[in-house]
């Protein structure tokens, strides 16, 4: 595989973590606030939340596309090559039933406590797929 395009992929996908990471700390941030006020989301937590998931799906998609042009399953570093991969898909997955659960819930209180458990788990495991990986 051509090596600008690897590289490019690989570069776009280390700096993306910065957008991606302080979106779901603002996210995170207005679930956590709601939870512990026990009032309701803003009016424009929907669209922020929609371009979160976006930009996790970037992310994901990113390291996915880096991940076979490079082909990291042949790696002498076999461990490593598949955990920070499934670990991530694992909280990429996270993030959407999130979502899903706060869309699905009945009351308003359920959807927010759901949403904000999901993301803290894919904050957490995100962190740990980052420290893995340096």
């Amino acid at each position: 595989m051509n090596t600008i395009w690897a590289d490019s992929l690989l570069l776009a996908h280390r700096w993306w973590v910065i957008p991606f990471g302080l979106l779901l700390l603002v996210t995170w941030g207005i679930l956590a606030t709601s939870v512990i006020r026990k009032c309701p989301l803003a009016s424009g937590f929907p669209l922020l939340n929609r371009v979160f998931l976006i930009s996790a799906d970037m992310q994901w998609l990113l390291g996915v596309l880096y991940w076979v042009t490079t082909q990291q399953w042949q790696s002498s570093i076999a461990l490593i090559a598949f955990r920070h991969p499934l670990l991530m898909t694992a909280v990429w997955f996270m993030f959407r039933y999130g979502n899903y659960k706060m869309k699905s819930r009945e009351s308003e209180e359920d959807r927010i406590r759901d949403g904000f458990a999901y993301y803290l788990l894919g904050g957490i495991f995100t962190t740990i797929g980052l420290v893995q990986i340096l």
